[in-house]
């Protein structure tokens, strides 16, 4: 048997084992000794696997060089404790690690401020509840509104939209952990739109902000990027590089079939801005009968995009309900 083909057997191997250990657990009672653990801290949520921090759950405003969001995720570590994502840097200070956000937002036809860049716009964390901690996953349910006071010209702040988020943290298996993302858009008033930048990018939506290395190089299903790229259509895109220690490691964006939009589209940069660009600069409608559904996992790695087989990762969670 050649070395490829060992390798993958490796991994299919330790993605059967983590299904296995998920459907054990999934209706059991968790041990005292939980592997995956959410602790709540006066900010947000801090998840562990057995004992490793994971990401930190942002739930409480924060403000830094005149921009204010909750509700998104940073630090995120890899397996071996590097940090993978920034918030806040010196380029696009409105980037905080991994965070869903858009430029328009519409209510009939006047314009909530900007979302993406935090214009009169703030995420409100009304509940935050740990669903489940064990020996497979960590779970946290969120409910938040997007409020505003740029609603009418009272000046007072009105919820446009409720989201419902879970976050689940997979415990590590082998070289690889999951980190999974559903996101659920409601309206809470009438004729409510969101959309992307303005542009041809038409960037907004789900984002991993990464800590770029210098040796940082991105890949898509179509292969290694050597420039940036705008509305490129993939199912999954990979970042990896020497995030620390001369060590290479990674994370991939996955997308799954569920989602509003699949496959994705994608503005994929090398200064650290990976974005799945839902839906474009054509603004869509919310609908309290059918919510927009955003569905993604994030794979944590060791070594690179290739090596870690993120296309067979891809596969697996296409297969999840």
């Amino acid at each position: 048997m050649s070395e490829s083909r060992h390798v993958r057997v490796a991994v299919a191997a330790a993605l059967l084992l983590m299904f296995a250990i998920h459907a054990k657990v999934a209706w059991a009672d968790p041990p005292a000794d939980h592997s995956v653990t959410i602790e709540q801290t006066d900010a947000g949520f801090k998840f562990c696997s057995r004992g490793r921090l994971v990401l930190f759950y942002q739930s409480k405003p924060i403000t830094q060089h005149n921009h204010t969001r909750a509700g998104f995720v940073h630090p995120l570590f890899g397996l071996d404790g590097e940090t993978l994502t920034e918030a806040f840097p010196k380029d696009h200070r409105h980037h905080q690690g991994v965070f869903w956000a858009w430029h328009q937002l519409w209510v009939g036809d006047r314009k909530i401020g900007d979302p993406w860049v935090t214009k009169d716009h703030l995420v409100v964390v009304k509940k935050a509840e740990i669903v489940d901690q064990g020996p497979a996953f960590a779970t946290l349910d969120v409910q938040a509104d997007w409020t505003s006071t740029a609603f009418d010209d009272s000046g007072k702040s009105k919820a446009i939209v409720a989201e419902q988020t879970r976050i689940r943290v997979h415990r590590e298996v082998g070289d690889v952990q999951y980190v999974d993302f559903t996101i659920q858009l409601t309206p809470l008033v009438d004729d409510v739109r969101i959309g992307g930048s303005e542009d041809v990018k038409g960037y907004s939506g789900f984002t991993v902000r990464v800590k770029p290395p210098e040796d940082m190089v991105i890949q898509t299903e179509s292969g290694i990027l050597e420039q940036d790229a705008v509305q490129t259509t993939s199912r999954w895109a990979g970042v990896s590089g020497s995030f620390a220690d001369e060590k290479t490691s990674g994370v991939a964006i996955l997308s799954h079939p569920s989602s509003a939009q699949f496959p994705s589209q994608w503005v994929l940069r090398h200064y650290g801005m990976q974005n799945v660009a839902y839906p474009g600069r054509e603004p869509i409608s919310l609908s309290a009968e059918q919510p927009v559904v955003i569905r993604h996992r994030l794979v944590l790695h060791r070594g690179t995009t290739q090596e870690a087989h993120i296309a067979d990762h891809q596969r697996v969670f296409e297969s999840a309900p």
